[in-house]
């Protein structure tokens, strides 16, 4: 019983931030999508996919590197490793950009792509290195369960930078340059916050002075090269969606798939808030052989991610068409494709942690098998689908890729470790929110103004109290009550 109630120190605080960052950046992006319109905002989302894949080529995987390493050093190694890793992602990143800029304009002529991208991708190359310097020291401060300073920055500092920005400029008439350039922004405020936290933290903790770090440079290279090769071509495939569809289709198709997609992403939110939380200790339980910690960490993770995000899962399905026309009424197109992309999202948060086990065991070379499956099989899919079908078929090759690579990955967990998270209490939840949806289908045949997003409003209300009812165990109730009196996450899962 006491161990039930040492619970993260936190865990409140970090669902409530990121309820709040994912409300602003969710904000942020129907303000971009209605005042740029479908085309712009495509191709203001085309440059991104191209600074995704750039940006993790620059990464070279160091945040995983990171948070595999960092958790389980000497206390006197952790300042000159944090320094080596850093320092290899910052002549990554200048390297990375320097050829993509040197590049583009050739790369883009030879495949035939609208002129607009070079007009674009210069903005987003000029954020890579504040980007990468950020994401290590954020990492770091993370794989030092500093995880409120990562969460302040990400989900809320940095999505105010974005509209701070976008607003002050757009109302002289920039709009794609304020998106732009508030995108750059936002990254070197992030960068810049990440380093003061990082540096306070390393030197409160007294490791910045004598003593070699007891990881070489040489292994930090050999853990992220097999990982980000096959990150490489996993990201190559799984954004070549919105640049295939804006090359083949149009913008403005880039547009509305884009607005589906990252609706739809919301639910995967909530496994990145979970896993923020729960990273380290997957490490350090891997590192330390202790199987049933990691057993129940993985159970009660899954558990509370599946939990949390059905409700709104079903709120997409059954409600995709006025959620969608938040953005306006030219989105409405993208329903279906919202939907699919959704139940993809959906399977994502019903596999749990099984990837971040993967990556935390220094399973290199599964995670690079499994990555270029995912990136080979979505760009074959994606080429094949979007000609035929467009954005339709973007979002179905999208969702079989997700839905396979995540059973894949669930699938290696057990076989490598015999562990799988599942329990019998999960199914009552589904069914419930299904009988729920139903009951207010009904009522709203008799009662004329219960109609819209008051609907909407009263299922998701009442889908979240009855799964709380129907799925959470007797531990769930002790961490909730736990939580809210600021007892540590932490201590629970090494119980």
């Amino acid at each position: 019983m006491a161990d039930l109630t040492r619970i993260a120190k936190g865990a409140v605080v970090t669902f409530g931030l990121t309820v709040v960052g994912l409300g602003l950046n969710y904000l942020y992006n129907i303000l971009m999508a209605r005042w740029l319109g479908p085309s712009l905002f495509g191709a203001y989302n085309a440059g991104l996919a191209v600074f995704n894949i750039v940006g993790l080529l620059a990464l070279l995987g160091l945040d995983n590197a990171v948070l595999r390493y960092l958790p389980v050093v000497q206390p006197a190694a952790l300042g000159p490793l944090a320094r080596d890793i850093t320092v290899l992602g910052i002549l990554s990143s200048v390297l990375i950009g320097t050829l993509t800029y040197a590049g583009h304009s050739w790369f883009i002529a030879f495949i035939d792509g609208d002129n607009y991208l070079n007009q674009i991708i210069p903005y987003f190359i000029v954020a890579v290195p504040a980007y990468v310097t950020g994401t290590i020291f954020l990492s770091i401060l993370q794989s030092q369960h500093r995880v409120h300073l990562r969460l302040v920055t990400k989900y809320l500092i940095e999505p105010i930078t974005k509209f701070a920005v976008f607003l002050g400029l757009s109302f002289f008439g920039y709009t794609l340059v304020a998106a732009l350039l508030g995108f750059i922004v936002s990254n070197f405020v992030t960068a810049m916050l990440g380093i003061c936290g990082g540096i306070s933290l390393l030197g409160s903790t007294s490791v910045a002075g004598s003593g070699g770090a007891s990881v070489k440079k040489r292994s930090i290279l050999r853990y992220c090269l097999p990982l980000v090769s096959g990150l490489l071509l996993s990201s190559i495939g799984t954004r070549s969606d919105v640049i295939l569809i804006s090359h083949l289709n149009s913008a403005s198709d880039a547009g509305l798939y884009s607005a589906a997609n990252q609706t739809a992403a919301i639910l995967v939110i909530i496994l990145v808030c979970v896993e923020s939380v729960v990273a380290p200790y997957i490490s350090d339980f891997i590192a330390k052989g202790d199987a049933p910690g990691l057993k129940r960490l993985y159970c009660t993770s899954l558990r509370w991610v599946y939990l949390m995000g059905l409700p709104l899962f079903f709120t997409f399905e059954f409600y995709g068409r006025q959620i969608l026309g938040i953005f306006g009424d030219q989105f409405l197109e993208a329903q279906p494709c919202f939907q699919i992309l959704a139940a993809a999202q959906m399977i994502n948060l019903a596999t749990g942690s099984a990837n971040s086990i993967l990556i935390f065991s220094g399973k290199s070379s599964v995670i690079m098998m499994n990555s270029a499956l995912e990136g080979v099989l979505q760009l074959w899919l994606n080429m094949v689908l979007i000609p035929k079908y467009g954005i339709l078929g973007a979002a179905l090759g999208g969702a079989a890729v997700m839905a396979v690579i995540n059973i894949l990955r669930l699938m290696e967990v057990y076989y490598i470790f015999g562990l799988h998270p599942y329990r019998p209490g999960l199914v009552r939840p589904l069914f419930l929110c299904m009988g729920i949806w139903y009951g207010l289908e009904l009522l709203g045949d008799h009662f004329e103004r219960f109609t819209g997003f008051h609907r909407i409003a009263i299922f998701l209300l009442t889908a979240a109290v009855g799964v709380v009812l129907a799925g959470f165990e007797k531990e769930d109730w002790l961490m909730v009550r736990s939580g809210f009196q600021r007892i540590a996450f932490v201590r629970y899962v090494r119980g």
